[in-house]
């Protein structure tokens, strides 16, 4: 009898048999697992294929719209489009009013383009931009030397290097490196890395007295050959076109004392973050904080008075060199070059400023502040504002203020009127005031016995103005009848409910510099209705930041820092009796909409500054009065005086100074990224059919 395999050797039999099996079924499956595989990659290929090929028609697209929009039938057809996007605006803030009226002041927001996605779109030179440059080069009359100086005290030789490479690959060749560095230092290594040495490379030691604040300021005065100096930190990197876009600017204008650009970060990953959009120069937003910062080009001539200032103040010297520069500059010898030009690098946490070191540069600040505004014998108060990351600038009123006329509008609306004349009359605390309300037309027997009441108060005139509704001819109307040195205009639906506006805005509006003023007014929510007004949104002008709260991030830094502005808002306007009469007043041809804007932009015009402050608040019923002037005829005079103002100031409303260019024109979502930018083509944008 056959005797039977142990059980042992019978299991190992059985793995090995199936080991055997799948071995098979693993060679007899590879076949069809490669052809997967092939399978998959060619459908990623296409899927690539076809995402490059919607890339490539999104950026055709792109520019396809630009041209459209940069058309000159697309110009002449924007006052269609403003009258029906405020007729759609109207509909649309009737249709989520609330039971008491107000409308729901929250704006609905898009999804804002990401900084890195339009920096792909709009960051990028390709080589035709690249060769255009380099024919421009060619052709400008005067290329200037630029002289950059870096200061490598006990820094890393990976920052430096960066840096440095940053100015080998300047499109604008013309240029000189002063490197001030520790002796035996890396500086030499840098000087050398390529096995050239770049004669464009001046090397200097550091001083046993210099130090990282001001060490190499006065030697780099002493030393610049160009007509120009920028300093730039180690790490940080000028963009390949910023000295170019310096040189041809003042190639231009040779009168230019300083240029500074906008600036971004550099993330640990290379990657563009963080974008601070600047205004052009605006000295009250100067003295607010410090916007002089990244890329600042000074003409070497003017630094050679300043050259030993640093000794006698702090280390940080360069607010109160900026300070003494906007003393002696006109502000027309001050250039904004509107794109970034400057990426800075982003410090670790470990080695940013501390508190201290803060509170330091803060302190400097005002101390050089407070001297600027002793030698121009100037009353002023400073304070920081540190919710907004700011300073508040007081102006004196004098021992004897000046009488102030507050012109009020209205026709019946007793509710409104009474709560804006009970803050005019008993919680503003300025003491010189004196209130003409205008009726225009009113029908109610309540308006009446309100005005016998306030009529009583000897500080309250009530002027009769008997003829169909215009707001120009009813506030000048008012005005040849006022008696103050100050004239504000007001809305009959503006509550105050702090006492000091009047104060505030009075002290900038006596500044012979200012000519109009305008306060930060709020929804009674407490979203913003009016900071100021932005020329171009909607294609003629709108409320800056309408919608927004005064939390909210914004490219442009700190929004709600008081600031020089094209215009504010008539809702609420002060300004000095001299000035309003040598622009003409209000323009009666504007009845219903635009004639503060205009109003201020003849002030403008006339050489004096606007400004807006946040300082001074109150609160802006403004749906309660939206149906007076929602009507087809309203809407066709509304279309009729956009047209005005677009031949009349069609060269301020394409780009409003105190906004930068690559933020957008959309009602309601001013502060978002403008696609494209609306920088001129050249040399300041990129190219719009770049997308990497």
């Amino acid at each position: 009898m056959k005797r039977r395999a142990p059980t042992a050797q019978r299991d190992t039999s059985a793995v090995a048999w199936a080991l055997k099996a799948e071995e098979q079924t693993r060679q007899a499956k590879q076949p069809q697992l490669a052809q997967d595989l092939l399978d998959r990659q060619r459908m990623l290929e296409c899927s690539d294929r076809r995402i490059a090929g919607l890339e490539h028609r999104l950026s055709l697209l792109e520019a396809q719209l630009h041209s459209i929009q940069t058309s000159k039938s697309w110009r002449l057809t924007r006052p269609l489009r403003v009258l029906f996007e405020t007729l759609r605006l109207r509909k649309k803030t009737q249709a989520v009013s609330d039971s008491s009226g107000i409308p729901a002041e929250e704006i609905s927001e898009p999804p804002a383009l990401d900084y890195q996605r339009w920096v792909s779109l709009y960051g990028r030179l390709d080589s035709a931009d690249r060769q255009d440059i380099s024919k421009q080069i060619l052709r400008l009359s005067h290329k200037p030397l630029v002289t950059i100086v870096m200061q490598c005290f006990d820094t890393k030789e990976e920052l430096v290097d960066t840096s440095v490479a940053s100015l080998r690959g300047q499109l604008y060749p013309n240029w000189e490196l002063l490197l001030f560095a520790a002796p035996s230092g890396h500086s030499d290594e840098t000087h050398q890395k390529d096995g050239t040495t770049d004669p464009r490379i001046r090397l200097f030691p550091f001083g046993a007295r210099q130090d990282q604040g001001r060490g190499g300021f006065t030697e780099a005065v002493r030393e610049a050959r160009g007509d120009y100096v920028i300093f730039l930190c180690p790490g940080d990197v000028l963009d390949e076109r910023a000295l170019f876009a310096v040189a041809k600017t003042v190639d231009a204008d040779p009168e230019i004392g300083l240029l500074y650009a906008d600036e971004d970060k550099l993330d640990d990953r290379g990657e563009r973050t963080a974008p601070v959009f600047k205004p052009d120069w605006s000295l009250d937003l100067f003295h607010s904080y410090n916007f002089l910062t990244g890329l600042i080009a000074y003409k070497t001539s003017l630094l050679h008075p300043f050259g030993d200032f640093e000794e006698q103040s702090s280390n940080l010297w360069a607010y109160d060199l900026h300070l003494r520069l906007a003393e002696a500059l006109p502000a027309h010898d001050i250039r904004h070059l509107p794109s970034v030009l400057y990426h800075r690098r982003q410090q670790p946490r470990s080695t940013r400023d501390t508190e201290s070191e803060k509170r330091l540069r803060e302190a400097t600040e005002i101390d050089a502040l407070r001297a600027y505004f002793e030698r121009q014998g100037v009353d002023a108060r400073i304070h920081i504002d540190r919710p907004r990351k700011s300073r508040c600038i007081s102006y004196g009123i004098g021992a004897n203020p000046p009488l102030v006329s507050v012109v009020v509008t209205t026709k019946d609306r007793v509710d409104l009127l009474g709560c804006c004349v009970e803050g005019l009359l008993n919680a503003t605390d300025y003491p010189a005031l004196e209130l003409l309300v205008v009726d225009n037309q009113s029908q109610e027997a309540e308006t009446f016995r309100f005005f016998d009441q306030i009529d009583r108060d000897p500080r309250v005139r009530i002027l009769q103005y008997p003829h169909p509704y215009n707001f120009s001819a009813i506030n000048n109307y008012a005005v040849s009848h006022s008696s103050g040195e100050l004239v504000a205009l007001v809305n009959c639906d503006i509550e105050f409910t702090k006492p000091d506006w009047l104060a505030i805005m009075a002290g900038h509006a006596l500044r012979p510099e200012i000519g109009a003023v305008g306060p930060l007014l709020l929804y009674p929510s407490g979203v913003i209705q009016s900071a100021g007004v932005i020329l171009g949104v909607g294609g003629v002008a709108a409320n800056r930041l309408r919608g927004r709260r005064v939390t909210d991030p914004f490219y442009d830094g700190r929004p709600l820092a008081t600031r020089n502005i094209s215009a504010v808002a008539g809702a609420l306007l002060l300004l000095r009796r001299a000035v309003f009469d040598e622009v003409g007043g209000l323009d009666e041809r504007l009845v219903v909409a635009f004639n503060d804007i205009d109003l201020c932009l003849k002030i403008y015009e006339s050489g004096y500054l606007n400004l807006w402050t946040a300082q001074a608040v109150a609160i802006h019923h403004e749906s309660q009065l939206l149906k007076r002037h929602d009507s087809p005829k309203r809407a066709t005079q509304f279309g009729s005086e956009a047209s005005f103002m677009q031949t009349r100031w069609g060269h301020l409303l394409a780009a409003d100074p105190f906004y930068n260019r690559n933020l957008g024109l959309e009602v309601d979502h001013d502060f978002e990224l403008a696609c494209p930018p609306r920088a001129p083509t050249s040399p300041y944008t990129y190219s719009t059919d770049s997308t990497g």
